[in-house]
Protein backbone atom coordinates (compact mmCIF):
# COMPACT_ATOMS: atom_id res chain seq x y z
CA UNK A 1 0.00 0.00 0.00
CA UNK A 2 1.72 3.50 -1.27
CA UNK A 3 1.13 6.65 1.84
CA UNK A 4 0.75 9.78 0.09
CA UNK A 5 1.25 12.87 1.71
CA UNK A 6 -0.86 15.69 -0.37
CA UNK A 7 -0.76 19.22 0.04
CA UNK A 8 -3.25 21.93 -1.15
CA UNK A 9 -1.86 25.34 -1.01
CA UNK A 10 -3.82 29.01 -1.35
CA UNK A 11 -1.17 31.93 -2.03
CA UNK A 12 -0.60 35.45 -0.94
CA UNK A 13 1.48 38.49 -1.21
CA UNK A 14 2.89 40.79 1.73
CA UNK A 15 4.95 43.94 0.86
CA UNK A 16 7.05 45.70 3.55
CA UNK A 17 7.09 49.34 3.58
CA UNK A 18 4.78 51.92 3.39
CA UNK A 19 3.27 53.14 0.09
CA UNK A 20 2.24 51.51 -2.90
CA UNK A 21 0.22 48.58 -3.20
CA UNK A 22 0.68 45.09 -5.02
CA UNK A 23 -1.94 46.47 -7.51
CA UNK A 24 -1.59 44.27 -10.31
CA UNK A 25 0.81 41.42 -9.06
CA UNK A 26 0.08 37.60 -9.45
CA UNK A 27 1.53 34.78 -7.60
CA UNK A 28 0.52 31.24 -8.89
CA UNK A 29 1.48 27.69 -8.23
CA UNK A 30 0.67 25.25 -10.56
CA UNK A 31 -0.58 22.62 -9.66
CA UNK A 32 -1.97 23.25 -6.51
CA UNK A 33 -1.56 20.04 -5.40
CA UNK A 34 2.00 18.45 -4.68
CA UNK A 35 2.74 15.08 -3.52
CA UNK A 36 5.69 14.24 -0.80
CA UNK A 37 8.30 12.13 -2.23
CA UNK A 38 10.06 9.58 -0.02
CA UNK A 39 13.72 9.94 -1.70
CA UNK A 40 16.82 12.58 -1.36
CA UNK A 41 17.33 15.21 -4.21
CA UNK A 42 19.76 17.99 -5.17
CA UNK A 43 18.45 21.42 -4.78
CA UNK A 44 18.56 24.48 -7.56
CA UNK A 45 21.05 25.97 -5.41
CA UNK A 46 23.33 22.54 -5.54
CA UNK A 47 22.81 22.18 -8.99
CA UNK A 48 23.27 25.63 -10.38
CA UNK A 49 26.61 25.57 -7.86
CA UNK A 50 27.99 22.80 -9.35
CA UNK A 51 30.10 24.05 -12.48
CA UNK A 52 32.86 21.49 -13.01
CA UNK A 53 30.12 18.47 -14.34
CA UNK A 54 30.23 16.76 -11.51
CA UNK A 55 27.11 15.36 -9.74
CA UNK A 56 25.92 17.88 -7.73
CA UNK A 57 25.28 16.79 -3.47
CA UNK A 58 21.94 15.79 -2.42
CA UNK A 59 20.92 18.54 -0.06
CA UNK A 60 16.95 18.18 0.08
CA UNK A 61 16.18 15.38 2.34
CA UNK A 62 13.28 12.51 2.18
CA UNK A 63 9.94 13.43 2.49
CA UNK A 64 9.57 16.41 0.06
CA UNK A 65 7.71 17.91 -2.41
CA UNK A 66 8.64 19.12 -5.73
CA UNK A 67 7.31 22.33 -7.13
CA UNK A 68 7.84 23.25 -10.77
CA UNK A 69 5.08 25.43 -11.47
CA UNK A 70 5.52 29.05 -9.91
CA UNK A 71 5.35 31.95 -11.57
CA UNK A 72 5.37 35.84 -10.93
CA UNK A 73 3.42 38.77 -13.04
CA UNK A 74 4.12 42.50 -12.55
CA UNK A 75 3.82 44.55 -15.65
CA UNK A 76 4.53 47.86 -13.90
CA UNK A 77 6.69 50.07 -15.65
CA UNK A 78 7.04 52.70 -12.85
CA UNK A 79 8.17 50.04 -10.19
CA UNK A 80 9.94 46.70 -9.75
CA UNK A 81 8.90 44.24 -7.37
CA UNK A 82 12.24 42.64 -5.34
CA UNK A 83 11.38 39.24 -4.21
CA UNK A 84 12.85 38.89 -1.10
CA UNK A 85 10.96 34.82 0.44
CA UNK A 86 8.79 32.96 -0.75
CA UNK A 87 7.26 31.07 3.05
CA UNK A 88 5.65 27.89 2.67
CA UNK A 89 2.92 27.14 5.94
CA UNK A 90 0.51 24.02 6.90
CA UNK A 91 -0.07 21.97 9.47
CA UNK A 92 2.74 23.24 12.22
CA UNK A 93 5.28 23.12 8.84
CA UNK A 94 7.03 26.33 8.00
CA UNK A 95 9.89 26.47 4.95
CA UNK A 96 11.29 29.61 3.87
CA UNK A 97 12.73 29.90 0.70
CA UNK A 98 15.12 33.04 0.36
CA UNK A 99 19.00 34.30 -0.19
CA UNK A 100 20.62 31.97 -2.81
CA UNK A 101 17.96 29.44 -2.52
CA UNK A 102 15.03 31.93 -4.23
CA UNK A 103 17.96 33.26 -6.87
CA UNK A 104 18.64 30.02 -7.86
CA UNK A 105 15.36 28.95 -9.14
CA UNK A 106 15.43 31.27 -12.24
CA UNK A 107 18.63 31.46 -14.33
CA UNK A 108 18.48 35.33 -14.57
CA UNK A 109 17.83 36.11 -10.78
CA UNK A 110 20.82 33.80 -9.74
CA UNK A 111 22.87 35.57 -12.73
CA UNK A 112 22.01 39.08 -11.42
CA UNK A 113 21.68 38.39 -7.82
CA UNK A 114 17.94 39.64 -7.24
CA UNK A 115 15.27 38.00 -8.04
CA UNK A 116 12.76 41.06 -9.68
CA UNK A 117 9.93 41.36 -11.46
CA UNK A 118 8.48 44.02 -13.91
CA UNK A 119 9.71 47.56 -13.12
CA UNK A 120 11.93 50.10 -15.50
CA UNK A 121 15.66 49.53 -16.25
CA UNK A 122 17.53 49.07 -12.66
CA UNK A 123 20.83 51.52 -14.18
CA UNK A 124 22.28 51.64 -10.26
CA UNK A 125 24.72 48.61 -10.33
CA UNK A 126 28.40 49.49 -10.20
CA UNK A 127 28.55 45.88 -12.34
CA UNK A 128 27.25 46.65 -15.89
CA UNK A 129 26.75 43.09 -16.28
CA UNK A 130 23.35 43.42 -13.61
CA UNK A 131 22.03 46.09 -15.45
CA UNK A 132 18.99 44.96 -16.92
CA UNK A 133 15.36 45.15 -17.51
CA UNK A 134 13.38 43.03 -15.44
CA UNK A 135 10.10 40.51 -16.71
CA UNK A 136 6.93 41.63 -16.66
CA UNK A 137 6.56 37.74 -16.29
CA UNK A 138 8.81 34.91 -14.23
CA UNK A 139 8.45 31.43 -14.30
CA UNK A 140 10.95 29.49 -12.33
CA UNK A 141 12.88 27.22 -14.08
CA UNK A 142 14.44 24.98 -11.70
CA UNK A 143 11.29 23.24 -9.77
CA UNK A 144 11.17 24.35 -5.88
CA UNK A 145 11.60 22.08 -3.49
CA UNK A 146 10.10 21.67 0.40
CA UNK A 147 11.89 19.22 2.10
CA UNK A 148 11.27 17.55 5.71
CA UNK A 149 7.47 16.43 4.99
CA UNK A 150 5.96 14.88 7.74
CA UNK A 151 5.87 11.30 7.04
CA UNK A 152 3.92 8.31 8.17
CA UNK A 153 0.28 7.64 7.15
CA UNK A 154 -1.43 9.12 4.24
CA UNK A 155 -3.29 12.55 4.70
CA UNK A 156 -4.15 15.61 2.90
CA UNK A 157 -2.98 18.95 4.07
CA UNK A 158 -4.25 22.24 3.09
CA UNK A 159 -1.45 24.97 3.08
CA UNK A 160 -0.56 28.74 2.21
CA UNK A 161 2.37 30.28 0.20
CA UNK A 162 3.26 33.72 1.23
CA UNK A 163 5.92 35.68 -1.22
CA UNK A 164 7.47 38.53 0.98
CA UNK A 165 9.14 41.67 -1.14
CA UNK A 166 9.32 45.30 -1.66
CA UNK A 167 8.41 47.96 -4.51
CA UNK A 168 11.58 49.61 -6.06
CA UNK A 169 11.99 52.56 -8.91
CA UNK A 170 14.23 53.40 -11.44
CA UNK A 171 15.55 55.71 -8.71
CA UNK A 172 16.39 52.79 -6.30
CA UNK A 173 13.61 54.63 -4.13
CA UNK A 174 11.71 51.87 -1.61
Amino acid sequence: MRKLLYIFFAVSLSLSGCGGTAGDFDFAISPDTVQAIKSNTASCLSKRSTTDGSTPPNDVTANYAQIKGVSFSYPSTTKSLVIDTIEFKFDGFTQTVAGDALLALNLQWMEKGEAVVGGPLRPWYSDSAKTYTPAKSIKIDCPLYLSGLPSGVAYQKSGSATVYGRFEDAANNE
